[in-house]
């Protein structure tokens, strides 16, 4: 009888074990946010020829306006996939 009872009691125990659920992932969006997927804003060129010195001026400050933009865009999509990178690491295996 108590053969019968061990051999029952492991495979109850193996039958619960099988049972046991790890949490679902959270879900998350695999996409970014559009805003961080823009395409980024072009530079503009000099024209050809002779430029005269407010073109040039206004020119680079254009640009580097654009660069700037360009640059917080990137760092917020950096971001965005280290906060995911995070996410994603923390998350248990299935």
């Amino acid at each position: 009888m108590s053969r019968l009872m061990t051999t029952l009691a492991v495979l109850c125990l193996l039958a619960l074990y099988g049972c046991t659920t790890q949490p679902p992932a959270p879900r998350i969006s695999e996409q970014a946010p559009a805003l961080l997927m823009r395409a980024p804003r072009p530079l503009q060129p000099l024209p050809d020829g002779e430029v005269q010195l407010s073109t040039v001026a206004a020119t680079v400050a254009g640009n580097y306006g654009a660069c700037h933009a360009n640059a917080a865009q990137l760092e917020q999509l950096q971001a965005y996939v280290r906060e995911r990178e995070k996410v994603f690491s923390a998350a248990p295996a299935p």
